[in-house]
């Protein structure tokens, strides 16, 4: 099965929300590792639409190693359609794929 950007990024959404509530860094879900640990507490507005998302960077990490760090920002752009342009779409796809 072929994931596609929006499915992956609302796996890792859902990991997110999980985390946010219990106030922790990390929090995993099978092979993945979220990483909080660099999450400003904080807004910013979305330069596309004037949003207001959350500010600073999330990791994500296979147990195997592979990693990909992205911008809080980067699931309201995959959820509303904005570009993405910061991130290696297709390593993350890939990490989320084989959770």
């Amino acid at each position: 099965m072929s994931l596609t950007l929006k499915q992956a990024a609302k796996i890792i959404g859902e990991i997110w929300d999980r985390k946010y509530a219990a106030e922790t860094c990390t929090y995993r879900r099978g092979n993945l590792t979220l990483d909080a640990g660099a999450v400003e507490r904080g807004v910013i507005s979305c330069p596309h639409c004037g949003a207001t998302i959350g500010m600073g960077m999330l990791r994500l990490v296979h147990r195997d190693g592979r990693a990909v760090a992205f911008r809080v920002g980067f699931l309201h752009d995959v959820e509303v359609g904005h570009p993405v342009t910061d991130v290696d779409v297709d390593a993350l796809v890939a990490i989320v794929e084989d959770a």
